[in-house]
């Protein structure tokens, strides 16, 4: 985290444009952003935030929220793209609500999906809670999704575990193994290289419901290896887009799942 919001990374597209030797320049939505806190200062807010957390955690039966926050460890980035990302978590809801056909296209969020807002309801017994609430992960075995404000914001958004996301998206991957595809149908063809990072599939792709669950096995494959690599190297994840935008359907309360 101290790296993530040093902003001393790059994630894949910036990378593979590097190695192609091509430019890229980031545009932020509000302007060029101030510079950040030293490293020091950073490493400290994330270590109290975590005693913050460790502290309600520990008396509800959890272990201490831990991990290496030092300026060496490896860290890892990837797009699962928009198309992906979305597929995946609106498959993944349709699997727990069959009595809802799967969208013939995708909605403009996630969360304009029936089954998805059926999902995300606290009283809901979701299967994949880690997947279809959490927007950041921590590498601490808790069962529970939680709310709790991120370190540099009070607003409160939805934690996991790396652990049980994996166990979840292994599931997944199960159920995904087994969905057919009609052999009278071809399946859109992947981009590949920089352009299919940066892109995903485009929306003239998502015509029907084979195209969308080609795009959720994208979506599961990207984010499967991201959280593999989460588990093997103990490392908080999350998804930053998530984070920066509601993942709370709209007319949902606010809700802490403790």
């Amino acid at each position: 985290m101290t790296r993530f919001y040093r902003r001393e990374w790059e994630n894949v597209v910036q990378r593979q444009a590097r190695e192609q030797g091509v430019k890229y320049n980031i545009i932020h939505a509000n302007g060029e952003p101030p510079a950040p806190a030293p490293a020091n200062e950073i490493r400290e807010i994330v270590t109290l935030w975590c005693r913050r957390l460790s502290h309600d955690l520990v008396q509800d039966g959890f272990a201490p929220v831990s991990w290496d926050e030092s300026d060496d460890k490896s860290y890892f980035t990837d797009r699962p793209g928009f198309d992906g990302y979305a597929a995946l978590l609106i498959w993944a809801a349709h699997l727990e609500h069959p009595d809802l056909p799967l969208p013939q296209e995708l909605p403009r969020t996630w969360t304009d999906d029936a089954a998805y807002r059926r999902s995300f309801v606290p009283t809901f017994a979701s299967r994949c809670p880690h997947l279809l609430r959490a927007a950041l992960w921590l590498p601490s075995d808790i069962s529970i999704v939680f709310e709790a404000p991120t370190p540099d914001s009070d607003e409160r958004s939805v934690i996991g575990s790396v652990f049980k996301l994996n166990e979840e998206l292994e599931s997944l991957s199960i159920e995904m193994k087994q969905q057919s595809t009609p052999k009278d149908i071809a399946p859109p063809a992947k981009k590949t290289g920089l352009l299919r990072r940066l892109l995903g599939k485009p929306q003239s792709e998502m015509k029907s419901g084979l195209a969308l669950i080609e795009n959720a096995r994208w979506g599961l494959e990207t984010f499967r290896s991201l959280t593999l690599q989460a588990c093997e190297h103990r490392l908080p994840m999350l998804c930053f887009s998530r984070l920066e935008c509601t993942n709370r359907p709209a007319g949902e309360p606010a809700v802490r799942y403790w």
